[in-house]
């Protein structure tokens, strides 16, 4: 009789633990580890705006993890720009692009909020880049109303002084990040894509890399990191965060030299904006 129990037991246990593990392998895994890592702490936010020197408006254009590592790095910043793009958005119905317009403007008419900000860390003391002084460039975009079309989109951050260098090992960027988040149903930034390497850059000239934007009427935000060093006493330049949108098929999204400044390349599928400022010290 014990002998049946304990079976009894045993056979419960087996039978709960593989409930458990039909329950957990069913929920959906994602590369959309939710939202930006744990909200700010007020003091956290004060810090951002009082010690670093950032505005508020542009401290919500970018990830916590992102702004904890400006926060941790003792940086303060150089320039700070945010400019709305408004985007002409077709729709494009059986290859014919399609304008919806409306009384005193256009119901395609979509809007971007380009950022971004440069900001100087120490001179390095010590490793490869002794003596330089670390610059650190992040920029984004946000889209306030949701996109029609979904393709492939690029940010880059760009400069005009060759003297600002971005820094390279075995033939990589290195101290790069992108990553893309799109507002879902659980009223929340979700992140979808996150990389380490860019798709384009110029040693001296700046950054890009490409989005795949998800499809749905949801809206959409990106931000671009990248450490660069220079050996400059002083520095008066531009400098350029852009974001291109593909509409329709057919280019590709590139990167390259825009009026001298490294930036997404402008086609005629993929309609460009920018925010741009001096950079000076």
């Amino acid at each position: 009789m014990g002998g049946m129990q304990v079976f009894k037991k045993s056979f419960l246990l087996i039978v709960f633990s593989l409930a458990f593990l039909f329950v957990v392998s069913s929920v959906p895994t994602f590369a959309n580890e939710n939202d930006l890592s744990a909200p700010l702490t007020e003091e956290e936010i004060n810090q951002l705006i009082e010690d670093v020197g950032m505005s508020e408006d542009i401290i919500d254009s970018f990830s916590n993890e992102l702004l904890r590592e400006v926060l941790e790095s003792e940086a303060t910043v150089i320039n700070e720009t945010t400019e709305i793009v408004k985007i002409n958005e077709p729709e494009i119905i059986g290859g014919i692009r399609i304008i919806r317009p409306m009384q005193g403007g256009d119901l395609n008419e979509k809007k971007v909020k380009i950022t971004g900000v440069a900001l100087k860390r120490g001179i390095k003391t010590s490793g490869t880049w002794k003596g330089y002084r670390e610059i650190h460039f992040i920029g984004g975009f946000e889209w306030l109303t949701a996109p029609v079309n979904f393709f492939t989109d690029g940010l880059a951050v760009g400069w005009g002084n060759s003297g600002i260098i971005v820094p390279t090992s075995n033939g990589k960027v290195d101290a790069f990040k992108g990553r893309y988040y799109r507002w879902g149903t659980n009223k929340a930034w979700n992140l979808y894509s996150s990389t380490s390497t860019p798709s384009s850059f110029d040693p001296k000239g700046g950054v890009g890399f490409k989005i795949d934007l998800r499809g749905g009427l949801m809206l959409h935000k990106g931000e671009i990191s990248q450490l660069a060093y220079s050996r400059l006493a002083s520095v008066d330049t531009n400098v350029k965060f852009s974001y291109g949108h593909k509409q329709f098929v057919g280019f590709g999204v590139s990167f390259g030299k825009d009026s001298g400044t490294f930036s997404v390349t402008p086609r005629a599928n993929i309609v460009t904006g920018w925010a741009a400022d001096t950079l000076r010290w």
